[in-house]
This record gives structure tokens, C-alpha cells and sequence, in this order.
């Protein structure tokens, strides 16, 4: 085991004691040429900027010579507190947050919160810049966290606390008439993160902020709404969601755009809620004249597959093609192709095979690679065979794609070809 890190005297108990955990679990070493003339906080950055390895548990720097010491997660913060005993380097905090977050060294990035809350505020008045890069940083962090699932609530419910006591030491200063022209970069972040944790606290919070940045009159932009739209529609708020299209954004002078069709049509479509995405259709599309781009027409037809209704999920790609929106994707072109053979299968007319004869023609235009293209042939395999026998395959072995083994179908009866199962 590599020894443990000297601890220096002259560090504050207040700054230590949140620390002394991930110090005394991940080691280094104090004597490398490194840290002796070098500016500490400098270093520490440096540190964890390097690229790295993983060996046997340690996080070695990939292009260190093998006489060099080990460069570990450890040294990072121990050079950060050396920087916070003086004069605090708020850049280099901020910098510090944002390679740590890239790396997801989540219990570096609680630690460098910990720490700076209990700075004195004449030691260090926390800036909207610190709220953004310690909420983009958790964020991250807890994206594709492996945990267990209450472990990882409860590690989502530690982390949103802390975003919350940031946010609330910084915006009690701004309300005090500090001018912030960053209110905006810290919204964006604080929401990120309540949108990762998607707890019934963080849309609480992220309602909470919002509200603040109305009241104080600050300027909400299109990305902004998208943001708190995403959360209220993932925590099922549509009355929320439609009166701040229908008021909020209007009284703001901002309309709707592309993006904020294709993220409101995903999050719908993988609850299946076909008719949720129908209502943004129209909505958005239809009445508002947003621009559907190949995403968008992809999540509306991908909900309808999803529900089982194989032929307004084919419909809606034909569309699509008719409107000539492109560019048209392998997965696009995989799932019309499931669409058809589903439908094809279910009521094996000429027309219904010339439209599976027409999906594999322009399958066989596209260059694939990868997982789509694998699921392509098979598809392909699949089509061929249907086409030359309907009767020949039962239904179950009709469903390739991953989004019709995700679907209602799949708890389909295993129903004969040609018996008109499948009508929407």
C-alpha cells in the first residue's frame, strides 16, 4: 500500500475534518519534486489534469516514467487545501471542479464543496461560477453512477443537499443587490443537476429556482426553459409543462424551437405514451410550426412502436421520408423496417410487402457500422424470409429491434402470420 498523506499543521480543523475520509483512503506521496516549488493550487490542477491509468486499484499518470511516483486521486485535494489557507484561487476551484468532474471523482467533487462552505465568508465569498461548477461536476458525476438503487438515492439526496446549500450561501448574497450576470449559468447547471437526480426533492428545487430567478426579473432564455420543461415533463407535470408553452414563454417574447420538440417527444416516448407525444405534435408542430428534425419524427414514431401500434409508427416515418427531412440514420431506417415487418406479418398484402421491398432498398443505401448495422441484417434476414413465406415464422420471432423487444408486443400472443393482429 502507498503511505499515507502527510497532513500539514497549519491546515484550518473546520477544512480538514470533511476531508480527512478520501485523504486517508487514497495515498501519496509528499516529498516529489512536484509540490516544492510549484504554486499549490497550480499543482493541484495540474494533477489531476494528467491522463490516467488504472492498475490494480491505483490511478497511475499513463505517461509517468517508472522511476516517478504514483500520481493518485489523493494528491489532488491535499494541494487544494494548501491554496485555501491564504488566499483563495476561485478560478483554479472552479477548474479543480471540472477536471474532477470529468473524471467522476465524485467524492473529490463533495470534498471541494465541503471544504469551500465552511471557508468564513471573508475568506471566500461563493460566486455563481463555484454553484455552476460544483453542480455540472455532480451531475456528471452521478450520470451512470453504478450503485444499487437506494444507495444511489441516497448518494443523489447528500449531493442535491449540498448543491442546495451553495446555491442558498450565493443567492442570499445576490439578493442583497450584488450585481450577477451569471444567475443564468448557475440556474442552467442547478437545474442539470436536478435533472439527473430526478427525485421528487429535486423538481422541488428546481421549482424553487425558478421562481427565484422570476421573481428577481432575471432574463430566461430558450435553454433555460428547455431545461425545466424536461423535468417537469419527466416528473409527469403536463399542466406545467403546457402552460409555461402556452403563457410562460409567450410573455417572455420566446417561442419554441427544434430542441425543445425533440427532448419533450423523448422523454414521452420512453413511457410509451403515445398520446403524449401526439398532444406535443400537434401542439408544437402542427399549431406552433416548429420544425421537426429526424430525431423528433424518430421519438413520435418510436412511441407508437413502443405502445404497439406498428402502422401510426410507420405512417409517421413515411412522412418523414415524404417530407424529405434528413438526414435519415441507420436506427431510423432499422426501426421503419420492424415497423413494416410487423405489418407485414399481421396482413401480408402486396402493398404491405412492396413497403418491406422499398425499407430493405433503402437499408442497403445506407453505410452502417456497429450494433445497427448488425441489427440491419438481421432485419433484412427477417424481411426476406417473410416475404417468401408469411405464414412460415410465428410472431415472437418477427420482433428483432431492441425497441420491439422493449415494447407492449412482446407480451403479444404468439399469433400466426396473416391473422390481422396488428391494426393501429
Amino acid at each position: 500500500m502507498w503511505p499515507a498523506p502527510l497532513l500539514r499543521s497549519s491546515w484550518p480543523s473546520a477544512l480538514l475534518q470533511p476531508l480527512q475520509p478520501a485523504l486517508q483512503q487514497r495515498a501519496c506521496s509528499s516529498t516529489s519534486p512536484h509540490f516544492t516549488h510549484a504554486a499549490p493550487v497550480a499543482v493541484a490542477v495540474a494533477l489531476a489534469a494528467k491522463p490516467f491509468c488504472r492498475h490494480r486499484g491505483v490511478a497511475r499518470a499513463a505517461t509517468a516514467p517508472v522511476e516517478a511516483r504514483a500520481v493518485v486521486r489523493g494528491d489532488v485535494l491535499p494541494e487544494l487545501h494548501a491554496a485555501i489557507r491564504g488566499s483563495v484561487d476561485v478560478a483554479a476551484i472552479i477548474q479543480l471542479l471540472h477536471i474532477c468532474g470529468q473524471r467522476k471523482w465524485l467524492d473529490e467533487v463533495t470534498a471541494i464543496q465541503a471544504a469551500v462552505q465552511d471557508l468564513e465568508p471573508s475568506q471566500l465569498e461563493i460566486e455563481a461560477p463555484v454553484v455552476s461548477g460544483f453542480c455540472n461536476a455532480a451531475a456528471r458525476c452521478l450520470s451512470g453512477l453504478r450503485l444499487q438503487r437506494d444507495a444511489r438515492t441516497t448518494k443523489c439526496a447528500e449531493v442535491l443537499d449540498r448543491a442546495r446549500l451553495l446555491w442558498q450561501a450565493w443567492a442570499e448574497h445576490w439578493q442583497e443587490g450584488e450585481a450577477c450576470a451569471d444567475f443564468d449559468t448557475a440556474l442552467a447547471s442547478a437545474l442539470l443537476l436536478c435533472d439527473v437526480v430526478r427525485s421528487p426533492t429535486a423538481l422541488v428545487w428546481a421549482e424553487e429556482i425558478w421562481e427565484q430567478a422570476k421573481a428577481q426579473a432575471v432574463p430566461r432564455t430558450v435553454d433555460l426553459y428547455l431545461a425545466m420543461l424536461s423535468i417537469l415533463e419527466w416528473h409527469r407535470r403536463y399542466d406545467a409543462v403546457d402552460g409555461m408553452l402556452l403563457q410562460d414563454m409567450v410573455e417572455d417574447g420566446l417561442t419554441p424551437n427544434e430542441e425543445v420538440l425533440e427532448a419533450l417527444l423523448m422523454l414521452a416516448s420512453n413511457r410509451k405514451d403515445w398520446e403524449r407525444t401526439d398532444l406535443l405534435w400537434n401542439f408544437l408542430v402542427c399549431s406552433h410550426h416548429v420544425q421537426p428534425t429526424p430525431k423528433s419524427y424518430a421519438a413520435h414514431a418510436e412511441a407508437h412502436l413502443l405502445a404497439g401500434r406498428p402502422a401510426s409508427a410507420a405512417a409517421i416515418v413515411e412522412d418523414m421520408l415524404d417530407a424529405d427531412v434528413a438526414p435519415i440514420t441507420p436506427d431510423t431506417v432499422a426501426a421503419y423496417m420492424q415497423m413494416l415487418i410487423v405489418i407485414c406479418h399481421s396482413d401480408p398484402t402486396s402493398s404491405n410487402m412492396a413497403r418491406v421491398r422499398a425499407a430493405i432498398e433503402l437499408a442497403e443505401g445506407l453505410h452502417t457500422t456497429g450494433p445497427a448495422a448488425k441489427e440491419l441484417s438481421k432485419l433484412k434476414k427477417v424481411a426476406v424470409l417473410l416475404m417468401s413465406d408469411p405464414c412460415a415464422l410465428p410472431f415472437r420471432q418477427v420482433l428483432v429491434s431492441r425497441a420491439a423487444q422493449r415494447s407492449v408486443m412482446k407480451g403479444w400472443r404468439n399469433a400466426r402470420g396473416g391473422s390481422c393482429y396488428a391494426r393501429l
